[in-house]
């Protein structure tokens, strides 16, 4: 790992320690406010210390999961397609998050009706390990990573290289939760710039090859996240139309159609 890679990581505690610090802040919306650090127990390997930027997609009201925002007594936010929301904190949930929309502070839900702002560089923030054999790679927490694509909303496929203490060079490509990880800003810049409103951004992503019919059986369970992706159900058989090099497949079942990643299924006949 890089010096550049070291000098990132600190130890979980530590981390952990000085991100509540950071977050000690007040949160006033209305009548609701609370500490960030009353509620902030993330584990983090890795101190953000960059923007992370948000598209809305589609309009998000504030009737979501009441019992979640109920839990940790802090108000909801409403966005608008188009709105620019910027990451505040990210909780000790892969599914919520505090950010900010203009004056407004509060909850919202990971799901596709968002898109994360992604660029060339990512960096972990924490580790990853893939028990699964499926097209998650592995990363320790700190390691900076090349965006080749992003194929949904909260995914992206990156790659990486990694040196044995050895001297043996292997690299890793493969997909990567965006929620565990925060962008680097683009070069020459110290931080990451708001973006322009754009709902056509996560439009090109991925460029899909036709290809004859052929059916895969899923592997395990998987919950689509993203309104381009469908459900998988262990056991199913979803008939493919389309490919994305052979990492994504394009197929339907039931009536619905969507991607999904290749290593969660296996080739009928094989």
């Amino acid at each position: 790992m890089s010096s550049e890679t070291t000098d990132e990581t600190v130890s979980t505690s530590a981390a952990q320690s000085t991100s509540q610090d950071s977050t000690a802040s007040t949160v006033t919306n209305g009548m609701n406010s609370l500490s960030l650090k009353e509620i902030n127990s993330t584990e983090i390997g890795v101190i953000p210390k960059y923007t992370t930027w948000i598209r809305v997609l589609e309009d998000v009201d504030d009737d979501w999961d009441q019992s979640v925002a109920q839990e940790v007594v802090i108000p909801k936010l409403k966005l608008r397609a188009g709105d620019i929301l910027k990451v505040e904190d990210r909780l000790n949930r892969t599914d919520l998050w505090v950010g900010s929309n203009g004056d407004d502070i509060g909850l919202f839900p990971i799901d596709s009706r968002l898109a994360p702002v992604v660029y060339s560089k990512v960096i972990s923030l924490y580790e990853h390990t893939n028990d699964l054999d499926r097209d998650d790679i592995p990363f320790q927490a700190g390691q900076i990573m090349d965006v080749v694509t992003v194929p949904s909303n909260w995914w992206i496929w990156a790659s990486y290289d990694w040196t044995s203490p050895t001297g043996e060079t292997k690299r890793f490509s493969g997909t990567v939760p965006f929620n565990l990880t925060e962008p680097i800003p683009p070069e020459g810049m110290k931080d990451n710039p708001k973006p322009e409103p754009d709902l056509g951004t996560m439009e090109k992503y991925p460029n899909w090859e036709d290809v004859p019919e052929f059916s895969v059986r899923a592997l395990w369970n998987y919950k689509a996240q993203s309104e381009r992706e469908i459900d998988l159900v262990s056991n199913e058989v979803i008939v493919v139309t389309k490919v994305w090099g052979d990492t994504w497949y394009y197929g339907s079942k039931n009536g619905r159609s969507g991607s999904f990643s290749s290593g969660y299924v296996s080739k009928v006949g094989r």
